[in-house]
């Protein structure tokens, strides 16, 4: 099995690093990639070496802490007011780190920096089809429980995070401008997580972040 995760572990980190000097966009979107890099490279080597468990009945103080990545699919749907832009997409491609810590069997709290992907976006009133785009980043800090006996349910669980998000957008032209409010919001998470290893777990989850933007993703994590 640890030979199998080693094996894994390495193509994607080959992967990642092909994605990673082939992306010609924002430096926060490769700082993102490169995390995922470093991650993947992590768990290739630490496939074959002692890992850290997440023990709570053992100074879980020191144990439990975990970094992880996250990729999947965002729903997008910037509200362009009255003006003569419309969006062409309403999904994009979504990627974000993690750093949490399991500070009891139910409870955990994690900070998150998330790239959300960009609106395309259509001057309706111009001849050319003007285009531009509408980026979206968003770190995040949660307060997650879990829904499931942490005793009677070791290998899944369903989780619930609540936190406060601060949505950041960059466009492509001064001519964009979005209604928003605050750009600090409430956010929440609701997922489902399982245990891989000992030292490493999964999540899938939906995230919400404002009223226009949120994301379906998969997750892997590891305890160090």
């Amino acid at each position: 099995m640890k030979n199998h995760l080693a094996l894994f572990f390495s193509k994607l980190t080959v992967t990642s690093i092909r994605v990673f000097l082939a992306l010609k966009q924002k430096q926060c979107v490769k700082l993102i990639f490169l995390t995922f890099t470093l991650i993947a490279a992590s768990f290739q080597t630490q496939a074959l070496t002692k890992y850290s468990s997440c023990d709570h009945t053992n100074e879980y103080s020191k144990r439990c802490f975990y970094y992880g990545a996250q990729g999947g699919v965002s729903i997008l749907q910037p509200n362009v007011g009255a003006g003569n832009w419309v969006a062409q997409n309403t999904l994009s491609g979504a990627v974000s780190t993690q750093l949490g810590w399991r500070f009891a069997s139910n409870a955990f709290t994690e900070v998150e920096v998330s790239y959300l992907g960009a609106n395309t976006l259509i001057n309706k009133n111009d001849a050319t089809q003007e285009k531009g785009y509408f980026h979206y980043f968003t770190p995040a800090a949660y307060l997650g429980i879990y829904l499931l006996s942490a005793q009677s349910f070791k290998k899944y669980n369903i989780f619930a995070k609540l936190g406060v998000s601060s949505v950041q957008n960059i466009s492509s032209s001064d001519q964009l401008n979005f209604n928003r409010g605050s750009v600090v919001q409430p956010s929440f998470v609701f997922g489902a997580e399982f245990q891989i290893q000992p030292d490493i777990f999964s999540r899938i989850s939906f995230s919400n972040f404002t009223q226009d933007a949120s994301m379906v993703t998969v997750s892997i994590h590891r305890f160090f």
